[in-house]
C-alpha cells in the first residue's frame, strides 16, 4: 500500500487511544484463540454450515446506517465466488467488484457456529468513543461477515464500531463525514485523495471506525471476520 496512515496500538495502550480518529489495535486475541481461527476456512464452512441460511448482500448493499438488496441463502451457495461479466478484469477502481458479502448477525446463528465464535466475540476491547458518556462501553452486536477476494463494499457510514479481522487481508479507505459534506462525486476519487486514512488490515487485527466515518472496503482474498457496534 503506497499510503497506509493508521496507527497501530497494541492491547495493553488501549487506555492511552483518544479513538477520535481509526486505529488499529494488535495482540487483542490471546494466541490460543487465534489458533482456532480455522473454523472460518471457507471449505470448512461449506462442508460443516453449508445448509444454514445467511444474510448476503453486494457492493452496494450497505448503505448509511443500515443495508438494501438483501437476501437470504444457503451458506454454501453464498460462499461460491460470482465470476466477472464478460470476462472483465475488476480492481477496486473499477466501482464493479465481484462476488458477494455474508453478513450474519451471531445470534441468529445456529447454537453450536455461534459458541464457536464466542471465544472471539469476548475479546473485542471496550472503549467510550461508542457511547456519548464518557464510561467504557462494550461491544454487543456482533455480525460475521465473509467476502471472497476482489469483492468491494461501497462507501457508506454508521455507528462507530469495531472489526475483527480472522482470516485473510483487507484495504480500508476511511475518511469522517465533515471532510465529504456536500461531496457527493467520491468515487474512484474515495480511492485516492478524499480518503484521510487508508490502511491493509491483517490477520488477528480489531480495526475501529469512528462515529459517522466513511469508510469502503476491498477484500484482497478471502475474509472472514466479525463486526461489532454497541447495542
Amino acid at each position: 500500500f503506497d499510503f497506509d496512515n493508521v496507527t497501530r496500538a497494541d492491547a495493553s495502550q488501549i487506555k492511552n487511544i483518544s479513538w477520535e480518529e481509526p486505529v488499529i489495535i494488535t495482540n487483542v486475541i490471546p494466541d490460543d484463540f487465534f489458533a482456532n481461527r480455522g473454523i472460518l476456512d471457507k471449505r470448512r464452512l461449506a462442508s460443516i454450515h453449508g445448509e444454514i441460511e445467511v444474510r448476503t448482500g453486494n457492493r452496494e448493499t450497505l448503505i448509511d446506517n443500515g443495508i438494501t438488496n438483501s437476501r437470504p441463502m444457503p451458506l454454501s451457495e453464498a460462499l461460491s465466488t460470482t465470476p466477472p461479466a464478460n470476462n472483465s478484469v475488476e480492481t477496486e477502481n473499477s466501482g464493479s467488484c465481484r462476488g458477494r458479502i455474508v453478513f450474519s448477525p451471531v445470534k441468529e446463528l445456529p447454537d453450536k457456529f455461534a459458541n464457536d465464535l464466542k471465544p472471539f466475540t469476548d475479546c473485542f476491547p471496550r472503549c467510550s468513543a461508542v457511547a456519548e458518556e464518557e464510561e467504557e462501553t462494550p461491544m454487543t452486536k456482533f455480525t460475521l461477515t465473509l467476502a471472497s477476494g476482489g469483492f468491494g463494499i461501497g462507501m457508506h457510514k454508521h455507528k462507530a464500531a469495531m472489526f475483527m479481522l480472522l482470516v485473510g487481508r483487507k484495504k480500508w479507505y476511511m475518511a469522517s463525514s465533515d471532510d465529504l459534506e456536500g461531496d457527493d462525486q467520491t468515487h474512484p476519487g474515495f480511492y485516492r485523495e478524499k480518503s484521510s486514512h487508508k490502511c491493509i488490515q491483517e490477520e488477528g487485527e480489531v480495526l475501529f471506525v469512528p462515529n459517522e466515518w466513511y469508510h469502503e472496503i476491498f477484500n484482497l482474498e478471502y475474509t472472514a471476520g466479525i463486526q461489532a457496534l454497541p447495542v
